[in-house]
């Protein structure tokens, strides 16, 4: 995120040492590449996350395995790692309302901040960049519903 802030006196220090540079675009580009490595690395946490509710759904099937290896109750808690699980509003308490604020928080900034220093250099690089840093943020939150819903369904659980 230093970047963001830092890439405005970058660009204006190219721009110095080499004058045929429109400064303007250079730093549309610049915002440009850091939104589309933000976006890299987003995609790559989601993929992450939904591996991590899959094993955990899986994880179900062997504490059932292991307690009947022991001789426990089913409704032991000796392994209860899935416990709470089944209610769908455990999940929405757990991921859907703090990673929905994250990506808010984290998706203005990540907006707004380039959009405003883009305002003051050239006003339709800074409309571009809004259209297309929205569209990103909007095709990157309808992948998470759909993620989210999958492993938050009632035949998943």
């Amino acid at each position: 995120m230093q970047f963001i802030v830092i890439w405005k006196p970058i660009s204006d220090l190219a721009i110095s040492t080499n004058l045929k540079f429109d400064g303007s675009l250079l730093l549309f580009w610049g915002f440009l590449s850091l939104l589309a490595i933000i976006g890299v690395i987003s995609s790559l946490n989601l993929m992450r996350q939904a591996y991590a509710w899959h094993f955990v759904h899986n994880l179900k099937a062997y504490e059932v395995e292991i307690k009947k290896l022991l001789g426990e109750a089913e409704d032991s808690w000796l392994f209860n790692f899935n416990a709470g699980k089944e209610d769908s509003r455990y999940i929405t308490a757990t991921y859907k309302i703090s990673y929905k604020f994250f990506a808010f928080v984290f998706g203005s900034f990540a907006i707004l901040m380039p959009f405003i220093v883009l305002c003051y250099s050239n006003f339709l690089y800074a409309v571009i960049y809004l259209l297309l840093s929205l569209l990103g943020l909007i095709l990157y939150l309808q992948a998470f519903r759909k993620v989210f819903r999958q492993y938050s369904s009632k035949s998943y659980l």
